[in-house]
């Protein structure tokens, strides 16, 4: 039985269970039963609410866990990843299990901020290096950036 019909069966229970002469109620007993349920049923949504509360503190404190142990990892990726390029040196390597491979990337780096042009500039005020890197590929100079040659690895 909901909450609503508790209350909605004393209601019932205090408005046709009395006396018209007297104004006793008839039934206490029946009256102080869904009384009882009632109570019951308060009590028992308000735990479920602090579980439900209990649950959440503990998937927040876990979410956070989590969060570290993935930045951990993502940092141990980089540098194993830095690693391994390093001790091969660009050479490609490959086992039944994994293979390493590069592909050729080319990134922008920037030299002097204050050097490059307004028009090459975010309205972040950082550098546009998309657009840094296609004029410099296209052979134009850009006064406080140049193109640097490096590698990508894939592991797979």
């Amino acid at each position: 039985m909901t909450l609503y019909e508790i209350n909605e069966q004393i209601r019932k229970a205090i408005e046709l269970g009395f006396d018209p002469d007297t104004g006793e109620i008839l039934d206490m007993t029946a009256l102080e039963q869904l009384q009882i349920a009632r109570d019951e049923k308060i009590e028992n949504i308000c735990l479920y609410i602090k579980d439900l509360m209990a649950e959440e503190v503990a998937l927040k404190t876990e979410e956070i866990k989590l969060a570290g142990r993935r930045m951990h990892d993502e940092k141990k990726v980089a540098s194993l990843k830095r690693y391994l390029q390093e001790m091969l040196a660009g050479q490609k390597w490959k086992s039944a299990k994994a293979v390493v491979s590069y592909r050729k990337t080319q990134s922008v780096v920037i030299d002097d901020m204050g050097a490059l042009p307004e028009h090459l500039m975010r309205v972040k005020t950082e550098p546009d290096k998309a657009a840094i890197k296609e004029i410099l590929k296209s052979g134009e100079k850009v006064d406080g950036a140049h193109l640097e040659d490096g590698q990508s690895m894939s592991i797979k």
